[in-house]
This record gives C-alpha cells, sequence and structure tokens, in this order.
C-alpha cells in the first residue's frame, strides 16, 4: 500500500514520472533479454572452447 500511494505522490509531483513508470516494462524486458544472450553466447563460446 506504501508503494502504490509514493507512486501517486510522484506522479502529482513530477509530471514525467508517469511516463517512466508506463516504460519500465520495456526497459526491464530489453535488460533481461540483453543479459540473457550475454549469458547464452558466453556459455557457447566457453563450450566451443572445449
Amino acid at each position: 500500500m506504501l508503494a502504490a500511494l509514493s507512486v501517486k505522490h510522484m506522479a502529482q509531483r513530477w509530471s514525467g514520472f508517469g511516463e517512466i513508470v508506463r516504460r519500465a516494462p520495456y526497459v526491464s524486458g530489453i535488460i533481461i533479454l540483453a543479459v540473457g544472450a550475454y549469458v547464452g553466447l558466453s556459455g557457447w563460446m566457453h563450450l566451443a572452447t572445449t
């Protein structure tokens, strides 16, 4: 409940906050995909060299 109230408070104080909150899942997804691709590629390279 505290998190919901703080988000509402920030949205009232800072007009650009809502746009950042709306884009956060997309940014998070891109970061997760990038880390997964890096780990997969790193694993593949280590398998290929052994």
